[in-house]
């Protein structure tokens, strides 16, 4: 049986560094390998334990590290102290071009000190570029040596020969020097752009209080285990996901919600990782801890959402896959035709070539999609929505029909709306049929069997008595009470029903109740229908309900088109019908449409956060607010857009740069200086997106 392992890697910086990684961890006999480059983040699969040391070798071999403890010193620091010293060797050479002569300007200085930063560059990038050739996937550090290593090597000649048109030690030291300085500019920028995802992880939180026989230990977060009773104060961080056992206080959820309203919390709710007291202190039974816990539910689906790669990503890296060959082609086309054709000189055919190479690194058109979709997943998480796959920013701005269902959806239901009229009829008596229908209704996900429940007061689960509790999805509960049938769920439509009957209890043949329930609208129902209708995209309302309250919900919202009285697979065949003609997305309570929600195009629920991994949609609402799904839809239209403006500055500098350079009108300086403006631009155009409204 194949296992799933993670590690983190750190110095990868484009699309040719993480295939140059996942060749090197194929060779080793690893499988279904997953590399995001922008967090480090390595998925495999493989039948034994791996071998981490063999694993760090080789990625040694490429020029990467394996990253064990958080006390690591960060790549991106690495790399700053790296460019420190590259630019204080290489200040001195660019001194004449300034008018500044002296010792320092001398031929055999600058070709001390061009050497040194020469051999600096061979340190951070040759093992990676090398190992990167024999792997027969050449990254963009092959370009970057070899256009240095040409001008230092011509420079060299020009110095033994004494021409002195032919030296220019500092075009090596300076592309050496403005290469790393790139590096880390964009290694800070990627490890900003990760962190919009990453700071919702607890690193924060290092120890913890518990109480133990009275006494309170502190203890470190991952020696606490369920079951331990953990102590929280005002101003803190909630650690655990677990049930108040003790005090009152008022919580702030909204780094898992986005709601930045306060909660009050009391003995019996439930409480979550990552919540703030913002007064008054707890007593928590721990449920989950680390990975376990809601939160890292989230940032874990998060992680696996930069995951998937769209269209136009896959394209952009097929694109940097064959981009280094064939640059290297034509940097040698280059230099062949300015010297054999157009009659240039050697030292100016060879600039020609080496601002070719240095120009054409293609780390912006690999940077262009999963820099602003990692924002993206950011900033939809901090506004409460958990995007699930990477791939629904491409598609949220495209839709044109979104369908709702209705109960739990655009309605909500609480204990103070249910009510339960008990039938002469009723072979048992009132608390046995009250403690009957809890125990029911507990078994069941949907939104109002969970009213029903809550609504009952004292009650307890009959374990013994009942037996075969079964859910059939979209009617209704059944189960057998000392051998008799019981049944909860949709009443026979014999005549009009009322509107607010929702359900009914038969034990036997016998109905012994009636259950009430009066609807209200979630909040922000009406302004999120207000939005679709101004954005043009068609509406329609999918509900298991019956007629006469589907209508009264849809003539509330304006709802158009609806239909009642679905079962699950029929409202799977009407977005499968549907999606021949148009983008759809359907919103449901996860439960009873996971089959709909599936076969959306854009799938979303709408829960509590603790009850994250039931849902079947793609994107997950884990607030209170319908209107928040306003927030999903800009969000994710505005990710697009960048997507689409990283790809056109990505392309059309790759396009302009290239002829420009092999024309002889760049400067392999004024190159290598560019190929970071490049990749700076894009990062930072997606770093934007975060701080947009």
């Amino acid at each position: 049986m194949k296992n799933q392992y993670q590690i983190t890697v750190e110095g990868m910086s484009c699309t040719s560094c993480a295939a140059s990684v996942k060749k090197q961890l194929e060779k080793m006999g690893l499988q279904q390998i997953k590399v995001d480059y922008l967090t480090g983040d390595v998925v495999f699969e493989s039948e034994s334990e791996p071998d981490y040391k063999r694993i760090e070798e080789g990625l040694s071999a490429l020029g990467y590290r394996l990253k064990s403890t958080d006390k690591d010193t960060p790549y991106h620091e690495v790399l700053k102290r790296y460019a420190l010293i590259a630019g204080i060797l290489t200040l001195p050479l660019l001194l004449p071009m300034f008018g500044i002569q002296g010792w320092i300007t001398h031929p055999a200085v600058q070709a001390v000190l061009s050497t040194i930063v020469f051999g600096f560059g061979w340190y951070v990038y040759g093992k990676g570029a090398w190992e990167s050739l024999r792997s027969g996937s050449p990254n963009m550090y092959v370009l970057i040596l070899l256009g240095a290593t040409a001008a230092w090597v011509y420079s060299l000649i020009g110095w033994y020969l004494g021409r002195e048109d032919m030296i220019f030690f500092e075009t090596t030291a300076t592309i050496i020097t403005l290469v790393i300085v790139g590096s880390w500019v964009e290694a800070s920028a990627v490890f900003k752009t990760s962190q919009a995802i990453e700071s919702l992880a607890l690193q924060s939180i290092k120890k913890v209080k518990v109480l133990v026989g009275g006494r309170v230990e502190e203890r470190d977060l991952d020696e606490v285990r369920p079951g331990d009773l953990v102590i929280v104060e005002t101003g803190e961080t909630i650690p655990v996901d677990g049930i108040i056992e003790s005090g009152e206080a008022v919580a702030d959820e909204s780094l898992l919600t986005g709601e930045s309203r306060p909660v009050p919390k009391r003995r019996g709710d439930k409480v979550y990782a990552g919540s703030i007291l913002k007064s008054g202190s707890l007593q928590v039974t721990t449920l989950h801890t680390g990975e376990g816990t809601v939160l890292s539910q989230i940032v874990q689906s998060l992680r696996q959402a930069r995951q998937n790669k769209s269209k136009v990503q896959k394209l952009a890296d097929r694109i940097s896959a064959i981009f280094v060959p064939t640059v290297l082609v034509i940097a040698a086309l280059t230099w062949a035709i300015n010297y054999f054709a157009v009659g240039t000189t050697m030292e100016q055919a060879l600039l020609r070539a080496v601002a070719t190479l240095v120009v054409a690194c293609p780390c912006a058109l690999g940077l262009a999609t999963p820099t602003a979709v990692a924002v993206g997943l950011g900033k939809a998480a901090t506004k409460g929505i958990i995007i699930k796959n990477g791939l629904i920013f491409e598609r949220i701005p495209h839709i044109r029909k979104w369908f709702f269902d209705k109960t739990g959806t655009l309605t909500m239901s609480s204990d103070q709306q249910v009510h339960i009229e008990i039938t002469p009829e009723s072979p048992v008596d009132q608390p046995t049929l009250l403690q009957l229908i809890y125990t029911l209704e507990s078994h069941s996900t949907h939104p109002i069997a969970r009213a029903i429940a809550q609504s009952i007061k004292d009650a307890t689960i009959l374990r013994d008595k009942v037996r075969d509790i079964q859910e059939i999805k979209g009617k209704g509960i059944t189960a057998t009470y000392e051998g008799t049938p019981i049944y909860i769920g949709k009443a026979e439509q014999n005549g009009t029903l009322p509107p607010n009957l929702v359900a009914i209890v038969k034990i036997g043949d016998q109905v012994a109740a009636k259950i009430f329930l009066d609807e209200v609208l979630r909040p922000g129902a009406k302004a999120l229908m207000r939005y679709l209708r101004q954005k043009g995209i068609g509406v329609g309302l999918l509900s298991g309900d019956r007629a006469d309250r589907v209508a009264h919900i849809a003539r509330t919202l304006q709802i158009d088109e609806w239909k009642a009285e679905l079962t699950p697979d029929k409202k799977m065949e009407i977005i499968r019908s549907e999606r021949k003609h148009h983008v759809v997305a359907l919103t449901g309570d996860g439960i009873n449409d996971a089959p709909a929600l599936a076969e959306a195009d854009v799938g979303i629920s709408f829960g509590q956060a603790s009850e994250l991994a039931k849902y079947a949609g793609e994107v997950v609402i884990i607030n209170e607010r319908l209107d928040t799904l306003i927030h999903a839809h800009r969000i994710s239209q505005k990710t697009y857009r960048v997507i689409r403006q990283n790809l056109f500055w990505a392309f059309f500098y790759n396009v302009l740069a290239i002829p420009i350079a092999a024309a002889g009108y760049l400067h392999p300086m004024m190159a290598a200086l560019a190929m970071v403006f490049s990749d700076v631009i894009v990062v930072g155009n997606s770093l934007l997106l975060y701080y947009r409204k």
